[in-house]
C-alpha cells in the first residue's frame, strides 16, 4: 500500500486531472522556501516597516503571498535634543550635531547593536532565546523554566535565563518605573559578546547630568567589569520609556510586539555646542560679524561689499549719474557732478529756467537743457518777447493814408474817399444809388457825378425838363402845335385826337378823326365828321347818331346830344 501511494504521488507530479465541473480534487499543496530574514527598519529614528519574502517552490492556485510588510521601532523614540543642536541620524539613528555645531562635553556614541533587546516579565515574546551557548556547553532538548523562550516555543540551544535576577552569559540592568506598569520588572539584555556594557544609575533629580534626552543610561567603555548580578528594588528609576520595538520572531502570532527592541536604543550622551563662525574673524575691513548657525553673516562698512566684506564697492560701476553727468566715488557712495543745466542726485533733474519768468507780455515759458525758450505773444518779439513789433513798418496803408501802430495790430486813417483795412478801397460812392430817374453815376474821389439822361436835369437828375424843353440838360426847344405834348426827353410829338404830322400840325383828312387820324366818321347824309370826336354834324331834316333819320320820313332828329354821344364814343367812354 505504502509503494502505491509513493507511486501515485509520483505520478500526479507528472500528470493532472481533469475533473468534471461538479467534481474537484487537487492532492498538491503550495510549498514555499523559507522566509527571509527581515530587512532593516526604514526608520532607525522612529516608526518605519520592515519586509521579508519567500518563493514558492509548488506553485499552486490561492497561494499565499510570498512578501510581507509589518511596523518596526514601534516604540522608539527619537532623542536627539533638537533645541541643542541634535539631529538623529536616519541611516544609522544616533544623534549627531547638526551643520553649525560641534561635539562638546561628550562623545558621539555608536547606535545599539540590533540583537539588544528586551526582558518582559521574565520572557521574551517573539525571541528564540537570548544568549547562543558557550562553546561545549551541554545543550539540551528539555527545558525547564530556567530557560528564557516564550511559551510553546523551541529554543535555540544554549538559551536559558535564571530565575535568581539575572541571565547567564547576559548583561541585564532591572528598571522599575512606578508610572509605567508597561516596563516593570523588565531586563535589559544584551549579547555575552558584545563589547558594549551598559550601566544603569539612579536617577537623582538635583543632579540630571546624566539624563540625555529620554534616557537615563551611560556607556561602559569596552572591558569594563560587568555586573554578574543586579539588585532588584524601586531606587533603579528611569523617568521614560526606553525603546520598544516589533516582534521578530517568525512563528509568534501573538501580536506582542511590546517585549523587545529592534535598533532604537540610543545612549545619549553627545553634547552639541554651537560653532562660533566669528572666531576665525573672517570679516574684513572693519566689518562686524555676526555669528549664525552653521554660517556668519558680515555687516560691512559703508563703501564695502562681499560675504567678507572684501571688496570696495565702486558706486560708479553701476553709471549712476544721468544726463552726462561726472561719478566721483567716495567712502559713503559717490558724487554727481551735473553739467550745466541739471541738478539732483543723479542729476536726473533738468533745472527750470523758466521758474524766474523771464519771457514778458504774456509770452510762454518753454524750458530746455542749460537754457529756455520764449514763445511771445503775437505783437512782441525780443529773447524775452520784450519789443513791441511795429506792424507799420512794411507800410501797409495804401493810398497816402496814415498808419498807426498797436500790439500785434496796426490802423489806417485814411484819406477821404478811400476804406478798407489798408485804405485800399477807393470809395464807391455810387453804391447807395443816388442818382435818380435811370441816370449813371461817375464814381469819382471822395465825389460822385449823376450824368443825366435826356429829359433830367439837377445834381441827382431828380428834375424834368421844364414845358417847351426837352433833351439834354433840357437844352432843346420843343415844336409841338395843337396842343400836343412833347416829350421831355426825345422832343417827340404826342398829338392829341384829330391831329397829325411830326409836330401835330396838320388835321386829319375828311372821313378820318382820333387818335393819329386812325378813325373813320360814319356819318352820313353830307354830314359834318368833327376829326377830333368823329361827332356827325347833321344838316337840316336829318337826324341821328350818324344823321341816319330823314325827319320828313321818320321821327328821328339829329340833335346835339346824338352829337355829343358820337364824340363820347371817338373818346371811348
Amino acid at each position: 500500500m505504502e509503494v502505491t501511494m509513493q507511486l501515485m504521488y509520483n505520478v500526479a507530479l507528472l500528470f493532472a486531472c481533469l475533473c468534471s465541473q461538479l467534481v474537484y480534487a487537487d492532492y498538491h499543496h503550495c510549498r514555499y522556501s523559507r522566509w527571509s530574514s527581515w530587512s532593516d527598519c526604514s526608520n532607525k529614528c522612529g516608526q518605519g516597516t520592515q519586509t521579508r519574502t519567500r518563493s514558492i517552490r509548488y506553485d499552486r492556485p490561492n497561494c499565499q503571498a510570498t512578501s510581507e510588510t509589518r511596523v518596526c521601532n514601534k516604540y522608539a523614540r527619537t532623542t536627539c535634543d533638537s533645541s541643542s543642536g541634535q539631529t538623529c541620524n536616519p541611516n544609522t539613528g544616533q544623534c549627531e550635531c547638526k551643520p553649525g555645531y560641534k561635539p562638546s562635553g561628550g562623545d558621539q556614541l555608536p547606535h545599539f547593536p540590533s540583537d539588544f533587546a528586551w526582558s518582559y516579565n521574565g520572557k521574551l515574546p517573539g525571541m528564540r532565546c537570548l544568549q547562543i551557548n558557550e562553546p561545549n556547553e551541554p545543550t539540551s532538548t528539555t527545558w525547564d523554566d530556567n530557560y528564557l523562550c516564550s511559551s510553546g516555543q523551541k529554543a535555540d540551544p544554549g538559551f536559558r535565563w535564571s530565575a535568581h535576577g539575572k541571565i547567564r552569559n547576559m548583561k541585564c540592568v532591572y528598571i522599575h518605573n512606578t508610572k509605567d506598569s508597561h516596563w516593570k520588572w523588565n531586563y535589559l539584555c544584551a549579547p555575552y559578546n558584545s563589547p558594549y556594557r551598559l550601566r544603569w544609575f539612579r536617577f537623582i533629580t538635583a543632579n540630571p547630568s546624566w539624563i540625555k534626552g529620554n534616557y537615563c543610561i551611560k556607556w561602559l567603555e569596552p572591558n569594563a567589569p560587568v555586573y554578574t548580578y543586579w539588585p532588584t528594588g524601586n531606587y533603579y528609576l528611569c523617568s521614560k520609556r526606553i525603546g520598544g520595538g516589533d516582534d521578530d520572531d517568525d512563528d509568534d502570532d501573538d501580536g506582542d510586539d511590546d517585549g523587545h527592541n529592534k535598533p532604537g536604543l540610543k545612549p545619549n550622551k553627545l553634547v552639541c555646542t554651537e560653532i562660533n563662525e566669528c572666531d576665525s574673524k573672517p570679516c574684513q575691513n572693519g566689518g562686524v560679524c555676526s555669528n549664525l548657525v552653521n554660517s556668519y553673516n558680515c555687516t560691512c562698512p559703508p563703501g564695502f561689499t562681499g560675504s567678507n566684506c572684501e571688496t570696495k564697492i565702486d558706486f560708479c560701476a553701476s553709471l549712476p549719474c544721468l544726463n552726462g553727468a561726472t561719478c566721483i566715488n567716495n567712502n559713503s557712495g559717490y558724487t554727481c557732478v551735473c553739467r550745466p543745466g541739471w541738478n539732483g542726485k543723479f542729476c536726473g533733474v533738468n533745472i527750470d529756467e523758466c521758474a524766474k519768468n523771464p519771457c514778458q507780455n504774456g509770452a510762454t515759458c518753454v524750458d530746455g537743457i542749460n537754457s529756455y525758450s520764449c514763445v511771445c505773444a503775437p505783437g512782441y518779439n525780443g529773447r524775452d518777447c520784450d519789443v513791441n513789433i511795429d506792424e507799420c513798418a512794411k507800410n501797409p496803408c495804401q493810398n497816402r493814408a496814415t498808419c498807426v501802430d498797436g500790439i500785434n495790430d496796426y490802423s489806417c486813417v485814411c484819406v477821404p474817399g478811400y476804406n478798407g483795412r489798408n485804405c485800399e478801397n477807393e470809395i464807391d460812392e455810387c453804391i447807395s444809388n443816388p442818382c435818380l430817374n435811370g441816370a449813371y453815376c461817375f464814381d469819382d474821389i471822395n465825389r460822385y457825378i449823376c450824368l443825366c439822361p435826356p429829359g433830367y436835369v439837377g445834381t441827382l437828375c431828380e428834375k424834368r425838363c421844364p414845358p417847351g424843353k426837352y433833351g439834354y440838360d433840357c437844352l432843346q426847344k420843343c415844336a409841338c402845335r395843337n396842343g400836343a405834348r412833347c416829350d421831355f426827353a426825345t422832343g417827340f410829338c404826342s398829338c392829341k385826337p384829330g391831329w397829325v404830322g411830326k409836330f401835330c400840325q396838320i388835321v386829319c383828312d375828311d372821313g378820318k378823326y382820333g387818335q393819329g387820324c386812325n378813325s373813320y366818321c360814319k356819318c352820313q347824309n353830307n354830314a359834318k365828321c368833327d376829326h377830333v370826336t368823329g361827332a356827325c354834324t347833321c344838316p337840316k331834316d336829318f337826324t341821328g347818331k350818324y344823321c341816319e333819320t330823314d325827319m320828313n320820313i321818320g321821327s328821328g332828329v339829329s340833335s346835339e346830344a346824338d352829337a355829343d354821344i358820337n364824340y363820347k364814343d371817338y373818346l371811348g367812354f
